[in-house]
């Protein structure tokens, strides 16, 4: 949008980490070679805290751009929560302390293992450090912007991978006032509503993309938490433009 500056995602964070502790990458280096090589530095240094203590700073500074996605200063991003400096230091302990030792096979089904026996909090870094997306990073080239209320609520959510690469499609078309509208609302919805409205953007973005060519208003934003703006092969097609349309009700998205 107008006046924001495009941030480095995750995985260019990851990569710049791994520049300053002496990892060389080749710039065509894909998702898979670098996560592997994140995973071998983490497991190599496991006892280093010259690694660990910077790439606490690495994750805290992912999770605060996550929280404020369009930067300091403005409201927090949807069903997010500020760690403090002990919370993040217990989750880089976490994963630090269930690092097997340089013996074990070095693969991706290594590092999925090594996911899976995480503890919560643990796994919770692991995922935003972004290595459990390794082969399966629904961002990559997403034409959502990045950090959004949107994007936040995307990939806060249970979509599965194709899912949420069906909203990155519709991203680049998505009007301003549907950017200003899903915005507002998810700001003031709870789980339940948020998660009603991205199930049904997905049923659009696959089905019905003319959709969100349409105005953005209380009508549509009432249809998408109703689940009754698209058409689905299990559905019957939508009424005509004015038809059968519910009014709006101001307090109905309020809990």
């Amino acid at each position: 949008m107008p006046g924001q500056t495009l941030q480095p995602t995750v995985t260019q964070r990851v990569r710049t980490f791994m520049e300053t502790q002496g990892v060389e990458l080749q710039p065509w280096s894909g998702l898979d070679e670098t996560y592997e090589q994140f995973y071998r530095l983490l497991r190599e240094r496991r006892d280093d805290p010259a690694l660990w203590e910077p790439l606490g700073g690495l994750l805290g500074e992912i999770l605060y751009r996550r929280q404020r996605p369009q930067g300091a200063g403005l409201p927090l991003a949807p069903r997010s929560e500020l760690l403090s400096q002990a919370e993040i230091d217990g989750v880089i302990r976490g994963m630090r302390e269930a690092l097997p030792g340089n013996d074990a096979p070095l693969d991706m089904a290594e590092v999925r293992r090594y996911a899976a026996g995480l503890p919560s909090a643990a796994l919770g870094g692991f995922l935003a450090l972004g290595l459990a997306a390794t082969g399966c990073d629904w961002s990559e080239n997403c034409q959502l912007q990045e950090n959004s209320t949107v994007w936040v609520a995307v990939d806060d959510s249970e979509l599965t991978y194709n899912e949420r690469r069906a909203m990155c499609g519709c991203g680049d078309n998505l009007r301003e006032d549907w950017d200003a509208g899903l915005t507002e609302l998810f700001e003031v919805a709870d789980d339940e509503q948020i998660a009603a409205v991205l199930e049904e953007l997905v049923e659009c973005c696959q089905h019905n993309e003319w959709v969100l060519e349409e105005p953005y208003d209380y009508g549509i934003e009432v249809q998408l938490v109703e689940q009754s703006l698209c058409y689905t092969p299990e559905r019957e097609p939508p009424p005509p433009p004015g038809v059968g349309q519910p009014m709006y009700k101001g307090v109905a998205f309020l809990s």
